[in-house]
């Protein structure tokens, strides 16, 4: 409808069928972000970094802060505010993967542009 100049989206409140799918497009976008961050925190066999040291510095830049998806959302997500607001979550999850390998996680902080992960072979 339009009216004034103004274009007015209507929605038959008697339909029996009224989907809004913004929220779920949100949530798959935001669920795939994270895993992506998580994918790329998590070093494929990690114990080949081990063979001629017990200690492992390992570094994702964020100065390109958006996550890139191979699908197109409207929505994009920051390496950076994932790393604020799930810290503790991530930190699990890396820990979890990690212990399968015998490796401890002796530190995980972000400076600057770069986030660090520092681990340890555990003997």
């Amino acid at each position: 409808m339009l009216y004034d100049g103004w274009e007015f989206a209507s929605i038959n409140l008697f339909d029996k069928i009224i989907k809004q799918n913004s929220e779920e497009i949100y949530r798959k976008s935001l669920n795939l972000s994270y895993d992506k961050l998580i994918e790329e925190l998590c070093i494929p066999n990690p114990l080949d970094m081990f063979e001629k040291t017990d200690i492992f510095t390992y570094y994702i830049s964020c100065e390109n802060d958006k996550i890139i998806l191979n699908e197109t959302f409207e929505y994009t997500f920051l390496k950076s505010v994932f790393f604020k607001n799930r810290y503790n979550k991530i930190k699990s999850e890396l820990i979890s993967y990690y212990n399968s390998f015998n490796i401890n996680i002796c530190n995980f902080y972000k400076t600057g542009n770069f986030i660090f992960l520092i681990l340890t072979y555990k003997q």
